[in-house]
């Protein structure tokens, strides 16, 4: 005879991200972006943080966010990736993370707040299974996730915790009580709970400094309130190496640099204006000079292996969108000059529609300081190979012209015929289409 097992059922969580903040240290920084959406190794932060939560399909995943510092807009590709992602949105700001989230818990259904309710920092992000680990004693405690922290500075929340059984017994803000230091993973068995918690944490006016000076309503305040109420809160210990703190600009940047080998992304650079200037003396492109700040990004993440795209505009508007007339006009001149400024790049395109203004949801403009907008940053690791070569527009069908590599001048006129016989190719079937 066989042996049945009996299975645990699984918790349905509910996993909330709380974003009351306003990411002052960024903006002053000269980041430019909302913080949740600052760029890190070329994905939003905020995608750092749900790519790396294990799911299940029944949890739910809720963000709280003002509207005020995040347009509603911003989430709409996010909501691709994440279509039953719950948005709550907080009439302004908040006095604290406590009141951010009772805001929050109020703006989802009565059952999703019934459920167990993670509580995740939407600036830290975790490389092993915090969700599952929760999960499996959800229902019997709530839990705080914690990490050894050596260092003597009270930069986080602290515990005190049984060596034996893993019950907290005491939490402090910003004080080192012990080297047990919360990693901003809060859980709680009731979201309910929480909520009428949050609200007597409010009501008893209970703030705690901040880094700022300024009187807070941390989560940290709930726990406290609730385990002199006895609640049982278990200590949950995360691997600081498999933790990811990505809360201030040094932090980003230690990431980025510090990261293993990341997949090459293709960037698509426009050239004048951004890794030229405008012609000195007009409609001569021989006088263009190199913008060197911009430049130096191209080689940058040329050297860490991306694919480097150039596209341009030159003499579209003179020649009518004639790209075999543009390429006839100014290829030579163009390679001559990425040749001599020593500008990398694997494909180099002409013809790129002439316009007042360029509206794009990827566009990064090439006034801003192009290392925080793209998250990548000197001294970042070099990229993975690629699984397979991208396919080669008409224009890369001769060798690719790139600076590092001196490719020379004699390979252009080849090159101008191949991309100057592909555009009239081109021309030729769209006329044969219409």
């Amino acid at each position: 005879f066989c042996r049945i097992m009996e299975t645990k059922p699984m918790v349905p969580l509910t996993i909330m991200v709380p974003l009351g903040g306003i990411g002052s240290r960024f903006a002053r920084d000269g980041y430019s972006a909302p913080k949740p959406f600052i760029n890190v190794l070329g994905k939003a932060m905020i995608l750092w943080v749900l790519d790396n939560l294990n799911l299940a399909p029944a949890d739910a995943l809720v963000i709280v966010y003002d509207p005020g510092f995040i347009p509603h807009k911003f989430w709409e590709p996010i909501q691709d990736q994440y279509p039953t992602l719950s948005l709550v949105q907080l009439p302004g700001p908040t006095r604290g993370a406590a009141e951010t989230v009772m805001i929050g818990l109020r703006g989802i259904s009565k059952e999703l707040r019934s459920r167990p309710v993670m509580l995740v920092d939407g600036d830290t992000f975790y490389e092993e299974d915090i969700v599952t680990k929760y999960r499996e004693v959800a229902g019997g405690a709530n839990g705080v996730f914690w990490f050894e922290d050596l260092q003597p500075k009270p930069l986080y929340s602290y515990i005190v915790f049984d060596a034996d059984s893993k019950r907290i017994t005491q939490v402090k803000e910003k004080v080192k009580i012990s080297h047990h230091a919360n990693s901003g993973c809060y859980c709680f068995m009731s979201g309910s709970e929480l909520e009428a918690q949050c609200q007597a944490l409010l009501d008893a006016g209970s703030t705690q400094m901040s880094q700022d000076a300024v009187g807070e309503y941390y989560t940290s305040g709930v726990i406290g309130q609730m385990i002199e109420e006895g609640h049982a809160f278990a200590a949950l210990q995360v691997t600081p190496e498999r933790m990811h703190v990505l809360g201030t600009p040094k932090q980003l940047q230690d990431f980025c640099r510090s990261r293993p080998q990341q997949p090459p992304m293709r960037f698509c650079f426009d050239l004048d204006h951004t890794l030229v200037t405008g012609p000195k003396v007009s409609d001569d492109y021989s006088t263009c000079e190199p913008i060197l700040e911009n430049i130096a990004v191209c080689r940058a993440l040329y050297e860490q292996g991306h694919h480097i795209i150039i596209a341009t505009g030159r003499r579209m508007r003179t020649h009518k969108g004639n790209v075999a007339a543009v390429i006839a006009d100014i290829g030579e001149l163009t390679m001559r000059t990425l040749h001599e400024f020593r500008i990398p790049y694997h494909e180099l395109s002409f013809g790129k529609p002439y316009a007042h203004f360029y509206i794009d949801d990827l566009a990064v403009s090439a006034f801003r300081e192009l290392h925080r907008e793209l998250g990548f940053y000197q001294g970042s690791p070099r990229c993975t190979p690629a699984a397979a070569a991208a396919p080669k527009s008409p224009l890369a069908a001769a060798p690719a012209p790139c600076a590092s590599k001196g490719i020379s001048p004699s390979g252009w006129p080849l090159l101008l015929l191949v991309a100057a016989a592909a555009a009239a190719a081109g021309m030729l079937v769209g006329k044969q289409l219409r």
